[in-house]
């Protein structure tokens, strides 16, 4: 789910010639700001923490 957020304006970009896409928000711990491939968005999701998957039991 989307949400809209207030982001700095002295926040820095992702990196030098970063893609668009979700990065990590520099102002909100938690959550991930959309950057348009020029400048921040106003659209913000959380982040979801990815839960390692147990390997499978060994055959024999």
């Amino acid at each position: 789910m989307d949400h809209v957020g207030t982001m700095r304006p002295d926040a820095p970009a992702p990196a030098k010639d970063a893609a668009a896409g979700w990065y990590p928000d520099p102002t909100l711990p938690g959550q991930q700001r959309c950057w348009d491939g020029a400048a921040w968005t106003p659209r913000t999701q959380v982040t979801v923490p990815v839960e390692p998957i147990a390997p499978l039991p060994a055959e024999g």
